[in-house]
């Protein structure tokens, strides 16, 4: 779309009572065309539309799967409330972790500003006979939206290392924190996996914010390396 200056000032002139109005509908109409929104789907993969920063990315040094829930079918939108950590309960089935695959969408209008997300695995325990997630990590790996080309799979999933020990049988939440990110509607993640109970029987979705779990239906895509 093509702004005729001369027009918008006279117009403007005009209808002064509502200049103020008009003058930040320009400005958003600026923005938004300098900074175009991409959409970045891991479908977009499977018609060669992905862009890699590895010449070939699965390459990306992990070891065997422990364990996975692999349906990627319905989309959750967590992550477009700020200040949250939303992510999967699962129960290890080794006693370490060295890298975890997720299934996402990006919204993407620019960098954020070098904000980081950060990708981080708590313990869970139990408070009341429900699952509880606790505050410290035992592992972090954080990393800007522009650096994801180097994480992502010829599968369109993001493959991301992180090391920890854990304990078989124990419960664990692995998330995505969106802290430091200034989530709008140009600008979060839109994590994929299904809604169906039954995906994965050893844990479920959860969100942490402002201290509390919060346990949500259905399971995340995820296959966890040991």
């Amino acid at each position: 779309m093509r702004l005729n200056i001369k027009k918008i000032f006279k117009y403007i002139k005009k209808n002064q009572k509502y200049s103020w109005v008009i003058f930040i509908f320009i400005i958003f109409l600026f923005l938004n065309k300098s900074f175009p929104t991409q959409i970045i789907s891991s479908s977009d993969c499977l018609e060669n539309k992905c862009e890699f920063g590895l010449e070939n990315p699965t390459e990306i040094e992990l070891q065997d799967v422990s364990q996975r829930q692999e349906i990627s079918d319905d989309k959750f939108y967590q992550l477009k409330t700020s200040s949250i950590v939303f992510g999967q309960i699962f129960r290890a089935k080794s006693d370490f972790v060295t890298g975890i695959e997720l299934d996402f969408d990006v919204i993407k209008q620019h960098n954020n500003g070098g904000a980081e997300y950060s990708l981080t695995l708590k313990e869970v325990g139990y408070k009341n006979k429900k699952f509880k997630i606790k505050d410290n990590s035992l592992a972090e790996l954080k990393f800007q939206i522009d650096d994801l080309n180097k994480y992502k799979q010829k599968n369109g999933k993001y493959r991301l290392p992180l090391t920890a020990s854990t304990k078989r049988g124990r419960e664990y939440f692995i998330g995505l924190n969106n802290v430091e990110i200034q989530v709008d509607k140009f600008n979060y993640l839109v994590m994929r996996g299904s809604i169906d109970k039954s995906s994965y029987l050893n844990g479920t979705i959860a969100t942490k914010q402002n201290g509390e779990t919060e346990i949500i239906e259905g399971d995340l895509y995820f296959r966890i390396f040991e």
